[in-house]
């Protein structure tokens, strides 16, 4: 007899890459001579939603929403999942194992803040999406590397992303890069050739959670200091990452932790909008003691 194929766990199902054609991707950075820029990949909230439905039922998640902490949202996301079986009571009074099924609300939830653009729904999005992320939908997105593109005259005209460059406006384009191979869904993976690159060193480490090497040899030692300078503690650095997605940067090579340093130096030199609001180093601790206080991590279900 052929042996049934492994049907697969709940988290892979939902771990489970795209197809191409759902990949969105938008403008990162644009390099101040205006030839080159970073595009950064992302899914939409009706691909996450599509992806649950698939997965588990319509019937069988639900979100909810509440005002978050500073502004914003906070979404939380529960999916119906077994827990464990019921015993089943046998004539005899012996225990069967293979009882029935018993259910429970498992949620998983993550903040975000009122878009420009239509701002509560734009915030909505946001936070559900990142709930989503917990749940290990599209995260695998956080580590495909991000790297600068020769930015092309004229328009996309479908072809990539339209690139603007403030008061400039538009510039150019640059056309959709190839996706890795681990970044697509099984099925559609080439034997051979095909429309997809290989993993680079640093997107296997991040995908892996192995450290890079130079962290172990003065690197970790190095990046503390840094970030000691700026005032964030590692821990809520990490979390903070962790809540977008992201890798830890022991998992990063040091020119991306060196881009990471950076981007949260200026971050934190930056001023709130008005008196009232925390600063950028103080709402990462806020943040991170109101998840500390009210929302303790679930167990992983697979």
């Amino acid at each position: 007899m052929a042996k049934k194929k492994a049907q697969p766990t709940l988290r892979e199902a939902l771990q489970e890459p795209f197809a191409a054609h759902e990949i969105k991707w938008r403008v990162g950075n644009v390099a101040r001579n205006g030839k080159r820029a970073t595009l950064l990949t992302y899914i939409d909230a009706r691909a996450a939603m599509d992806r649950l439905d698939d997965v588990v039922g319509p019937e069988r998640w639900r979100d909810t929403y509440q005002a978050g902490p500073d502004g914003g949202l906070i979404c939380l996301l529960e999916l119906l999942v077994t827990v464990r079986r019921a015993p089943r009571v046998r004539l005899l009074g012996a225990d069967d194992e293979d009882g029935e099924p018993i259910w429970e609300w498992v949620g998983k939830r993550d903040v975000a803040e009122n878009t420009k653009v239509e701002a509560v729904k734009g915030g909505v999005s946001d936070a559900f999406k990142r709930a989503a992320v917990k749940w290990g939908i599209g995260r695998y997105l956080y580590r495909i590397e991000s790297r600068y593109w020769d930015i092309r005259e004229g328009w996309a005209n479908g072809k990539g992303v339209d690139v603007s460059a403030g008061a400039k406006g538009h510039i150019g384009w640059v056309p959709y890069p190839q996706l890795p191979d681990w970044a697509l869904p099984k099925t559609a993976r080439p034997s051979g050739g095909g429309e997809s690159r290989k993993e680079t060193t640093s997107e296997q480490q991040s995908r892996r959670g192995k450290h890079d090497p130079e962290w172990e040899r003065g690197g970790q030692r190095a990046f503390m200091a840094q970030l000691a300078e700026i005032g964030i503690p590692y821990d809520i650095l990490k979390h903070w990452l962790h809540q977008r997605g992201k890798p830890k940067p022991s998992t990063k090579p040091r020119k991306e932790r060196d881009q990471l340093v950076k981007y949260l130096t200026e971050m934190a030199d930056k001023k709130p909008r008005s008196p009232d609001q925390p600063d950028f180093v103080q709402s990462m601790k806020d943040e991170y003691a109101a998840w500390a206080e009210s929302n303790p991590a679930p167990e992983e279900i697979s």
